[in-house]
This record gives structure tokens, C-alpha cells and sequence, in this order.
């Protein structure tokens, strides 16, 4: 192979298959040769001997009927060919990560399913747009998302209905049965259609809001609970004249057709209006902890674990003012 006076002329077999003869040991060879110009160092990286280099290098050239290699000043010079070998390696590498990926999921994933919850006031586009993404990089991957109020999103997790949920955790630390970890603070303001006004300055002149049509969510949503509690300290009433939802988007359309008041998280407040956004003062009473809960003594499967980790940290640097 490697001798200066032996030429052999190029001649492609007749018979040549490459897809039945080349094996997926010449691609990993060439791609050594070509980084290190020499056998003996690319023996050494592939973990086998130089005379195992040779004899695989020869191999190849016999198969595809010309030298890929000559050496020059004592280092290994390639045949143009070798860029072309080294890239469908590299192709054929990426398809069998792939396609282990997939076996993977079949083999791992017992359900083939991961199930979601998250709560209905802090499902925002940031959180649809990471499921989103995991679907396109596990397209595979069945995921079953349910965005509804804590209680019932706790109770699905303690009988196996989701895998994990997003919701408030401040009050869930209590709980031994739950692992915990907190992503980020949420915080709220007021709108109407045309302003923003922050939750202290409504509540400072709140028989003037009072009387005012409010839309807000149900009874038993953490948001309702936390507005109420911040009127309840203060002595101040709920307000009548209400529509109650269940619903963050049916909210946002409802408020862009009529003079309704409803409480925005500012992540929505950032969306509709980014130059007005840092300005709004917020109200700690108000403040929401967003945090992933699971079962402490859950097994996740390597994919659920993929998932999780992929939300917590995606979720954990919005950029939120607070």
C-alpha cells in the first residue's frame, strides 16, 4: 500500500457493492489517516496495532480498486476521495444515532408516552414552545400535555395520571411524597384594553376598580386565591361585576374585545406590550412560584428524564421581571 515504487493503476471492479463490501470500520480508518498522516498514530487513537491499520487500508483500496493513499516527506498524503469517505462516515454515523434513539425509546420508554400537567394560570407560549421543540427532536415521542388547576393536576400525580406537572409549589413543601424543584417567580399585573396598570396602584384605588367588570379565573385557580387573599388582608371586597374563566388564552381574547379588567402575568404583559413592561411595580403578595413536582419515589425512563430536565432548564432562564 504504502510503498513509493509500487503503482497500481485505477480500476473500479466490476462487481464493486460498496453497500455489501465497505465496512463501517474503513470509514473510522480513513478519517484517523487522513487527521494524523501517519499509521502509527493512527493506530494508536484507534486502539489496534499499525500492522492492523495496513492490512485494513489495503482492504479497503482492493475494494474500491485505487490507492487512497501515498506517502510523501514520510507522511501519508490522501487520494480527494477521502473527503468524500470521511463525510459519508460521518452521514452514516449521525443515521445510526438516530436510529438508536428510536431503538431506544421502543426498548426504554414502557408506556411510550409522557404525560404533562401544568397548571392553567402559568401555561404561557414559553411552555408551548419547549413541547414543542421536544416533540421536533422526538417526533416519536407520543406526549400528552393537560393544562387544569392544581388539585386535580396533584391528585393526577399521586395516582400516575401525569409523569410530572408545572405549578405554584409554595405551598407544596409540605408534601413528603413530592420532589420538588423551583424554575422561576411569576409575577402579575392588571390590563384592560389599552392599559397596564400594576396590581398596588389598583389596589390603592380600589372603589374606583371595584365597580368595574372584572375577568378572572375560576374558584380553586392559584391566581383567583392569591387575588383574594391580597384583597382579604386589606379589607377589601371581591369584586361583582366578574366573568369567570378557565382559561389563559380565552382571557387574552376577551380583554382585547371589551374594557374588562383581568391579571396578566408578565410574561403575557411582555408579549402585548414590551416597551411598558419593566415598568409595572409589582406586588409580592401576587408572586407565584413556578417549579416542576414529581412523585419522590417515581422511576422515570431515561427518555422521561430527557424531558424533564430539557423543560426545567429551558423554563429556568425566561427572562422574567421581577
Amino acid at each position: 500500500m504504502l510503498k513509493p515504487d509500487v503503482v497500481r493503476e485505477t480500476v473500479v471492479p466490476q462487481n464493486l457493492d460498496l453497500s455489501v463490501q465497505i465496512k463501517l470500520r474503513h470509514f473510522r480508518l480513513v478519517e484517523m489517516l487522513v487527521a494524523t498522516r501517519s499509521i502509527r498514530q493512527a493506530a494508536n487513537r484507534l486502539n489496534i496495532t499499525p500492522a492492523a491499520v495496513s492490512k485494513a487500508c489495503i482492504e479497503l483500496e482492493n475494494i474500491l480498486g485505487f490507492k487512497i493513499f501515498t506517502r510523501k516527506g514520510g507522511n501519508l498524503v490522501p487520494h480527494p476521495i477521502c473527503e468524500q469517505l470521511i463525510m459519508t462516515g460521518r452521514k452514516i454515523n449521525n443515521e445510526l444515532q438516530n436510529l438508536m434513539n428510536e431503538v431506544f425509546l421502543v426498548k426504554d420508554c414502557i408506556k411510550d408516552n409522557i404525560k404533562i400537567g401544568i397548571e392553567t394560570s402559568i401555561f404561557h407560549d414559553g411552555m408551548a414552545k419547549n413541547i414543542a421543540q421536544i416533540k421536533e427532536k422526538y417526533p416519536n415521542l407520543h406526549l400528552t400535555l393537560n393544562s387544569t388547576e392544581q388539585h386535580p393536576l396533584l391528585c393526577g400525580l399521586e395516582s400516575n395520571v401525569y409523569d410530572f406537572i408545572f405549578t405554584n409549589i409554595i405551598d407544596l413543601k409540605r408534601f413528603p411524597q413530592f420532589s420538588i424543584k423551583k424554575l422561576y417567580e411569576e409575577n402579575y399585573a392588571v390590563v384592560t384594553k389599552g392599559n397596564i396598570y400594576s396590581i398596588p396602584e389598583i389596589l390603592e384605588k380600589w372603589t374606583i376598580f371595584s365597580e368595574k367588570i372584572w375577568i378572572l379565573p375560576e374558584v380553586g385557580n392559584t391566581l383567583r386565591s392569591k387575588f383574594e387573599s391580597a384583597l382579604a388582608v386589606r379589607g377589601l371586597s371581591f369584586p361583582i361585576r366578574r366573568i369567570e374563566v378557565n382559561s389563559v388564552a380565552a382571557t387574552e381574547k376577551m380583554v382585547s374585545h371589551f374594557s374588562g379588567l383581568a391579571l396578566f402575568s408578565f410574561e403575557q404583559l411582555k408579549q402585548i406590550n414590551s416597551d411598558r413592561y419593566p415598568k409595572v411595580e409589582i406586588l409580592p403578595d401576587m408572586k407565584i412560584e413556578i417549579g416542576a413536582v414529581w412523585l419522590r419515589d417515581k422511576k422515570f425512563t431515561n427518555y422521561e428524564v430527557d424531558v424533564k430536565n430539557y423543560l426545567e432548564t429551558n423554563l429556568s432562564k425566561v427572562d422574567y421581571f421581577r
